[in-house]
């Protein structure tokens, strides 16, 4: 069963109290120089990550392969999407926590041919080193170095780990500039922690242009797609907005009980176009719920939900009704 559209049903009431979750817990393991961060709240989910990260560190390494797939066969499709995409508007797409671009273009393969007559795929690396993440070291064991776009708590200064974010993302558009293609940046995808990332990106683009004026937004992103994205938003830029509904770079939650004052004035409300897919056998489906009815203004969220896990969808039945969201609402608000 898929559900798409508005979610008027799933519309908090105004003011309702966000839930807080800061509680974590730390597995040391013994024979390995392995420690990991897991949040209670998604002990199944993060049980996975164990396994992989342990798997990871003591299988035999292999050399990387520069491709994922057969090479000519690859390098050939590669080459004709990019002579047939150069001019059409652009999304970048940012991976989750513990993969890389490379990976999530393997991830998005059916979601992107399914898009290619209307836009161009651009896929962003993160700036900082992850252990693999979950069902990642099964595939994709060869496709290292793996990469998170939040940092490790302590790893970097939030200032600092902002600017790295930044970086990446500006180097993957100016890239991609440089390889010819002329289309105009009109959407972020993103999935888990790259979903995170991009609700934060397409917020701070928001609070921008509310409080400095259009011109100073940095962005002109008209939407962004999140798989599997969880709350809450990041603070990107706290110089021009901050609110205790927001969590810091390195933080996996809110520092703290959210102010009533901040709830109630709901500044934290992302008000541009949404599309939110869940899996509804996802362990973590409470979190992006979350995401969608704390974060996100039911005016200019949809929902895309179908019967998987936390993973990028690949059967056409489960990817056919996002692809009509995504071309729904790009034709909705001129992104088309």
């Amino acid at each position: 069963m898929v559900q798409r559209g508005r979610y008027p049903q799933l519309c908090r009431a105004k003011g309702t109290p966000v839930k807080y979750r800061d509680q974590r817990v730390e597995l040391h393991c013994i024979s390995l120089p392995l420690c990991t961060v897991f949040e209670v709240g998604e002990i199944t989910h993060d049980l996975k990550s164990i396994e992989a990260s342990i798997l990871y560190l003591t299988q035999p390494k292999k050399s990387s392969r520069n491709d994922l797939g057969f090479p000519h066969i690859m390098d050939a499709r590669n080459q004709e999407y990019h002579r047939n995409t150069l001019h059409l508007p652009r999304i970048l797409c940012l991976h989750g926590g513990g993969t890389n671009a490379r990976i999530f273009k393997s991830q998005c393969r059916v979601v992107s041919r399914m898009l290619e007559p209307y836009f161009r795929f651009v896929y962003a690396e993160a700036p900082f080193d992850s252990m693999p993440g979950p069902d990642v070291v099964s595939v994709y064991a060869d496709y290292g170095p793996f990469k998170r776009w939040l940092p490790e708590h302590d790893e970097v200064e939030d200032r600092a780990g902002i600017e790295a974010i930044n970086n990446s993302i500006k180097t993957a558009m100016i890239e991609d500039d440089r390889s010819g293609a002329t289309g105009p940046w009109v959407g972020l995808l993103g999935f888990s922690q790259g979903a995170k990332l991009a609700a934060s990106l397409i917020f701070r683009q928001q609070v921008r242009a509310e409080k400095l004026g259009r011109a100073k937004a940095g962005s002109d992103w008209k939407f962004a797609v999140l798989m599997a994205g969880r709350a809450p938003i990041v603070s990107l830029d706290p110089d021009v907005f901050r609110s205790s509904m927001l969590s810091n770079l390195s933080q996996t939650g809110l520092s703290g009980p959210p102010e009533l004052g901040d709830i109630m004035g709901e500044e934290h409300v992302l008000k541009l176009p949404t599309i939110h897919v869940h899996g509804l056998a996802d362990p973590g489906l409470h979190l992006h719920r979350e995401l969608l009815e704390n974060y996100c203004s039911v005016d200019s969220a949809r929902v895309v939900e179908w019967n998987g896990a936390h993973r990028v969808p690949l059967k056409s039945a489960d990817v056919n009704p996002l692809i009509e969201e995504i071309l729904d609402l790009a034709k909705e608000i001129g992104a088309l």
